[in-house]
């Protein structure tokens, strides 16, 4: 026979194996139910945060595209403004290159011009200083003329009385010798 200890143990024994699982099965369907009606909601939530997450991303993106877009309209208008200015300045330095050039075409012209003025000039100078030069020699040979005519014209003029006085002289001794032969001819005759 079963001692009574024994069989109350058994009996006691049977309880705890029959109470403890379903102490175990009531904690976890109550756990369960706990879980179940949390979960739909963390669920739901987590669904709602994920659509609004989702939504902002999409928002920031759709935000991000907007000044992406706004960003590179601006960059395009900036190049399009930096493109225009650089033809323009382009355009200019192209004019600016031409006028120096021919600015520069000019200049040399009219250096070539001036050059072969300065040596026509120079020429001419030349000439006219051995024109001057003539001119001198000569204006001296006058001055020297002059000088020896004014002293030469009294001496002339003293010879030519003295040889007007020498030929008078020669014209009276021949008319005197005329005279005194005429005389002896009438005499001899």
């Amino acid at each position: 026979m079963i001692r009574t200890d024994q069989a109350l143990s058994a009996t006691t024994m049977n309880k705890v194996y029959f109470t403890a699982p379903l102490i175990g099965l009531i904690v976890f369907a109550s756990l369960y139910a706990w879980s179940r009606s949390g979960h739909e909601q963390r669920t739901a939530e987590r669904q709602a945060a994920a659509q609004a997450e989702h939504a902002a991303k999409i928002a920031a993106e759709v935000e991000a595209r907007r000044v992406a877009l706004d960003e590179i309209m601006r960059e395009q208008a900036k190049l399009r403004e930096e493109r225009a200015a650089r033809q323009a300045r382009e355009a200019a330095e192209r004019e600016a290159r031409a006028v120096a050039l021919d600015a520069r075409d000019a200049a040399f012209r009219d250096q070539e011009r001036l050059t072969r003025d300065i040596e026509r000039l120079k020429r001419e100078v030349t000439t006219e200083q051995e024109a001057v030069a003539k001119l001198q020699t000569d204006h001296d040979a006058l001055l020297a003329e002059q000088a020896f005519l004014k002293t030469i014209v009294p001496q002339a003029r003293a010879n030519t009385e003295a040889l007007q006085r020498v030929l008078q002289q020669i014209a009276d001794a021949e008319s005197a010798r005329a005279k005194q032969a005429a005389d002896a001819a009438r005499k001899r005759s």
